[in-house]
């Protein structure tokens, strides 16, 4: 907050250079992520986790860090229908520009935006086994393993799950990211 207040107080403009990340986030108007001297994105605060510009983005943004999981391109153009395992359901991404005729991709999602739901559902996407369950006080994180990788799961509250338990993973389809090869976001 002292960054706050110093801001507000003194109504100029200021550049300030940190690894506090919740400080950029709640004082600056425009957030510079570089990565080994390298600028990887401009944009407004909230603008990285909602649209990372490539996967060197994303380990700065929140921990636990973003999940990744192989995933075959079934289509290309303006959607991105993703099979991210033989024993998953088709996952569909908007990207916001057409994609390019890949045949791989990566899926990037937040710990926060997976959920755990029955394997029938019609939401599940990827079956998986919970492998290590903790409770650091108002979250509940998951360690699951699944056949294209492990996933980690942060969800608010009491979560039910126990290790070995048999689930399913859905994902938050506007709030999950497509990495191409070069590892820029499709």
């Amino acid at each position: 907050m002292a960054h706050a207040n110093l801001h507000h107080d003194l109504a100029a403009t200021m550049i300030d250079g940190t690894h506090d990340l919740i400080a950029a986030m709640t004082t600056a108007g425009r957030i510079v992520v570089r990565d080994q001297g390298r600028i990887r994105q401009v944009g407004a605060p909230m603008e990285p986790d909602a649209h990372p510009a490539d996967r060197c983005v994303t380990p700065f943004i929140g921990s636990p860090l973003t999940n990744f999981l192989p995933a075959i391109v079934i289509a290309f153009g303006t959607s991105l229908p993703l099979d991210p395992d033989p024993g998953a359901r088709r996952f569909t991404l908007n990207p916001r520009q057409p994609v390019p005729d890949i045949p791989r991709a990566d899926l990037g999602t937040r710990p926060d935006h997976v959920t755990l739901t029955a394997s029938d559902a019609a939401e599940a996407v990827l079956p998986s086994r919970i492998r290590l369950v903790e409770r650091p006080g108002y979250q509940t994180l998951g360690q699951l393993e699944t056949t294209a990788g492990p996933v980690t799961l942060q969800g608010v509250g009491d979560l039910p799950a126990r290790p070995g338990d048999q689930t399913a993973l859905a994902f938050d389809a506007t709030r999950a990211h497509a990495f191409g090869p070069d590892g820029k976001a499709l």
